[in-house]
């Protein structure tokens, strides 16, 4: 694994290598299956996340989220990947004092940074992959973070825009 993957975070790199591995062969395919007309769902979990997502994008169930408690969603031809999970903040972190906490990599090689003091939303391209995520601190420094992680084909970025955007902005708490 290269010194620029190891450096991205334990927020992504994980994710990133289950979509690596779980498809083999990112970019063969012309177009992620459902991309042209998502059909949108409210996915809600027992750990407290409510999200609206396009439900024929992401219809395989990937089991368990690798952080949190939470799902792994991929794309049926392993192009795309959707982690929906809810974090404990035992840690007391502020969205800044999180991402400082857990984002290794530059941050100056991303292509959005976003921190407030509800919520941070980063996203940047590595090789053939634009990864996106975002946590909301419902509850600041005093609760968990309620996430999602988006890993997709960097040719079909632009097709992708409206749709990280509607997911990202749905991602709500339910408790």
């Amino acid at each position: 694994m290269s010194q620029k993957i190891q450096g991205l975070s334990i927020l992504v790199a994980g994710a990133l290598a289950l979509l690596l591995s779980s498809s083999g062969n990112v970019g063969a395919e012309p177009l992620t299956p459902g991309l042209s007309t998502p059909q949108w769902t409210a996915y809600v979990d027992d750990a407290g996340n409510g999200v609206d997502y396009p439900e024929n994008i992401f219809p395989v169930d990937d089991g368990p989220a690798p952080r949190g408690i939470g799902r792994v969603l991929r794309a049926s031809d392993g192009r795309a990947l959707m982690m929906v999970y809810t974090e404990d903040n035992d840690e007391r972190y502020s969205p800044a004092g999180f991402v400082r906490a857990n984002f290794k990599g530059a941050r100056e090689d991303l292509d959005y940074d976003r921190v407030t003091n509800r919520f941070f939303a980063l996203s940047g391209a590595k090789d053939d992959l634009v990864f996106y995520s975002r946590c909301n601190f419902a509850d600041g420094a005093r609760g968990p973070a309620h996430c999602i992680y988006l890993a997709y084909p960097k040719d079909e970025a632009r097709r992708w825009d409206r749709i990280v955007t509607r997911i990202s902005l749905s991602l709500r708490p339910l408790r």
